[in-house]
């Protein structure tokens, strides 16, 4: 009897604690913003879908206003929605850390490694290089790259055709990222790239890694072969096998591509330190899925997508042959010099990539110590997301801005500042470089060449197709060739 009185009110103290820890655990931290209510142990995390967190946002912000006050499980999470907050806490020192789980961590040996996942020293370092190399030697070769790759492409198209617009129609993209990355060619290998891009089309299509094993590192064991992380694991084994080979016959004196240039860095750090801390080979594997990856999926669908609007909006066409009929005319090809010359042509790429952005949410950011921001407090690992696709859409700064109106940037350089797809600040995106200039050399030699318009009857959507990254929906185009030069 007595141990049954005892073990109740062993049972009942053990109730309140755990009603007081639930309390506690809903209740919204001092001078931190409003939004949905907390639920115990999940928070809001019930409420942040995987993928289309975008069309929730005007909802939130009308509710909420600028700064939407979540908690991610036990995570505090603040979605920024202002078009002036974002850009201001883009580029705040503060904000510059990664949030990395132990899920995240699997896609990369088990650290917190490459571009888009670490915040360290060696980030630091990988990234600098990483910009050297794209700003300098890189660009010299883009346009000798993409020309072969643009050329071979295009000369399969079939005039008058009607073609199918999907992942499958722009090989030119991942074949000059591999050209540029390890120096080989996609149909080199086409089984196992073919592959890879397979898996990573299905791992970006899934969404945002949102599930409890993000957050709590002893749930990750039971999510091994998650999209996300087997895509990952498919193209480092391609990558492994390109380093291994390309040490075997390294020349200091003949850096081809990236590959060369990170091993050159690596014996560098050797000679100097003794040991290589930073560019090691579980480096260059990170660093190159997030460049092959991203890069892929960055350039294709924002071509496509502007493939898709121009088709729909002959009026647009009709001036882009123009300006390319007069700057760079039908004897020559297309140049990164002639960017200066085709207003029409750029202002069509921003207003592509404000539309639709391919990272419509940006990826989270971590309070790297505490840290008073306008009217709100955010402490030391607080995450950070920001509501890009709506910054760009915020109808304060936007008129009609769910039209495609390339117009709209025509003179009016502040208005270019407000394109944030690339993010901003220290954790702006590795390839913004590679990507502006590759959607700008593809879709010139494009409209040099041809002219496009929708079959009959056919009228595709504009709604993109949700993900990590959103990519248009499938669609259909008439291809018809121009009159030009002979190739």
């Amino acid at each position: 009897m007595i141990l049954e009185i005892g073990f109740n009110i062993y049972l009942a103290i053990l109730m309140v604690i755990f009603l007081l820890y639930c309390i506690k655990d809903c209740k919204r931290p001092k001078n931190f913003p409003t939004g949905p209510r907390f639920l115990p142990f999940i928070g809001t995390s019930w409420i942040i879908p995987a993928k289309g967190m975008e069309y929730l946002i005007p909802k939130w912000k009308n509710k909420y206003g600028n700064f939407i006050g979540h908690k991610f499980y036990h995570k505090k999470l603040v979605v920024f929605c202002g078009s002036q907050e974002i850009i201001e806490g883009l580029k705040h020192p503060n904000f510059q850390g990664r949030y990395v789980s132990e899920f995240l961590k699997q896609r990369t040996h088990n650290k917190a490694l490459g571009f888009f996942f670490a915040d360290d020293e060696t980030w630091c370092e990988v990234r600098r290089f990483a910009l050297r190399y794209f700003g300098t030697v890189f660009t010299k070769e883009l346009e000798n790259i993409l020309h072969d790759e643009l050329l071979e492409e295009f000369g399969t198209i079939r005039s008058g055709d009607i073609h199918q617009i999907d992942r499958n129609f722009m090989k030119s993209a991942l074949n000059a990222i591999l050209k540029i990355m390890v120096g080989v060619h996609r149909k080199d290998f086409q089984s196992e790239i073919d592959e890879m891009i397979e898996k990573t089309g299905k791992a970006f299509a899934a969404g945002r890694p949102t599930g409890i094993e993000s957050v709590y590192p002893f749930f990750s064991g039971f999510f091994q072969n998650h999209l996300f992380v087997d895509a990952a694991h498919s193209l480092q084994k391609f990558l492994k096998a390109r380093l291994e080979e390309r040490k075997k016959s390294f020349d200091s004196l003949d850096i081809k591509d990236y590959t060369d240039a990170f091993i050159n860095e690596s014996l560098k750090e050797l000679q100097l330190h003794g040991k290589v801390e930073n560019f090691t080979d579980e480096e260059f594997l990170s660093c190159g899925t997030d460049l092959v990856q991203a890069g892929n999926e960055a350039v294709v669908n924002t071509v496509q997508f502007i493939l898709l609007y121009v088709a729909m909006n002959q009026r647009i066409q009709l001036k882009l042959h123009e300006e390319i009929d007069r700057v760079i005319g039908s004897n020559r090809y297309p140049s990164l010099n002639d960017k200066t010359n085709m207003a029409y042509l750029e202002a069509t790429i921003h207003e592509g990539m404000r539309i639709n952005p391919i990272a419509p949410i940006g990826a989270m950011h971590r309070v790297t110590k505490d840290t008073q921001f306008r009217e709100y407090f955010f402490e030391k690992d607080t995450l950070i997301t920001f509501a890009l696709k709506y910054a760009m859409h915020d109808p304060e700064y936007w008129q009609n801005p769910d039209k495609f109106l390339p117009e709209r940037f025509i003179g009016n350089e502040s208005l270019k500042k407000k394109i944030i797809t690339f993010g901003l600040g220290k954790r702006s995106c590795i390839g913004e470089v590679f990507s502006r200039n590759f959607v700008f050399l593809y879709l010139a030699y494009f409209f040099q060449r041809f002219s496009i318009k929708l079959p009959q009857n056919d009228l595709p959507s504009t709604d993109p197709i949700l993900g990590f990254t959103n990519g248009p929906k499938p669609f259909k185009l008439i291809i018809t060739k121009r009159e030009r030069m002979d190739e």
